[in-house]
């Protein structure tokens, strides 16, 4: 491993900058916070973008539409880290590239964590123990993981050409709960008995999700899985999807399908998932 960082540089003033300054606070380096408009930040909390140069290394935490420009702008103000990673999950070196053609080691690092702008102080504690995803060339590679290790976090390595289906595969599980929780509260709603609130089921549901995700994590999704696909129950299944609105009717079927799958691999048999098998197709 190279010399150790002792100097951190994290551009941008979006939750994620944030909750990554926030994260690496206490860390045994030095800090240094850049943002396009320093008020964002505090104008006494911001360094010039010159001094960031003086950084092992930079996490540039903007938008991804940002990243090529503020790259060009590095070169272009004689700006010349030895490192520089972004943090999109999407995308690979190529908005990087002005800063590799100068010279400068590139590549990613992009924490698994959901970042939501009014929770950025609860994220940044949730990045010790997440997963970060790393690419790169050695010397960002390395830089990377001193990082990951700095935020407590576990570093895995994306393929460079792979980074859209990996950062699909995140954003599938992330925001495809939350429109999976908005559903389920939406059609749920409609059951409740008077006295009994949204509030009250959504905070219900939200406990039962964080329970089978911690299933999940533990036993892995074959075992975790529960409920009327694993016990081959068409009667139910096909209940439920008569009670739901269209919308949901259509998000419950196209998941019959992965279910399936996991009910097999539970060792169900193809006599028992033959009805539910039938109810995913029409």
């Amino acid at each position: 491993m190279s010399t150790s960082l002792t100097k951190i540089a994290v551009l941008g003033s979006g939750a994620m900058a944030r909750a990554l300054a926030y994260a690496l606070q206490g860390a045994s380096c030095e800090l240094l916070l850049w943002a396009r408009d320093s008020g964002d930040l505090g104008a006494e909390a911001c360094v010039s973008l010159g001094e960031v140069a003086g950084a092992d290394v930079v996490l540039m935490a903007i938008s991804d539409s940002g990243i090529d420009a503020l790259a060009r702008r590095l070169v272009e103000e004689g700006c010349l880290p030895p490192v520089v990673l972004h943090t999109s999950g999407f995308h690979g070196t190529l908005p990087l590239k002005a800063l590799s053609d100068a010279g400068c080691a590139v590549g990613g690092l992009h924490p698994l964590v959901s970042v939501p702008a009014a929770g950025v102080e609860a994220a940044a504690r949730h990045l010790h123990g997440a997963t970060v995803s790393l690419f790169g060339d050695a010397a960002a590679l390395d830089a990377a993981r001193q990082v990951a290790e700095l935020l407590g976090a576990r570093p895995i390595e994306v393929l460079e050409d792979q980074r859209p289906l990996y950062h699909a595969a995140a954003a599938l599980a992330a925001n495809g709960l939350v429109a999976l929780f908005e559903l389920a509260l939406a059609n749920g709603t409609g059951a409740l008995a008077p006295g009994s609130t949204p509030e009250d089921l959504g905070q219900g549901l939200a406990h039962l999700g964080q329970g089978v995700l911690a299933n999940v994590a533990a036993l892995g999704s074959e075992a975790a899985l529960t409920g009327p696909v694993s016990r081959g129950d068409a009667e139910v299944l096909a209940g439920h999807l008569s009670a739901l609105d269209p919308e949901a009717r259509a998000a419950y079927r196209a998941l019959l399908a992965p279910l399936l799958e996991l009910a097999r691999a539970q060792g169900a048999s193809d006599a028992l998932l033959a009805p539910i098998q039938a109810l995913a197709e029409e």
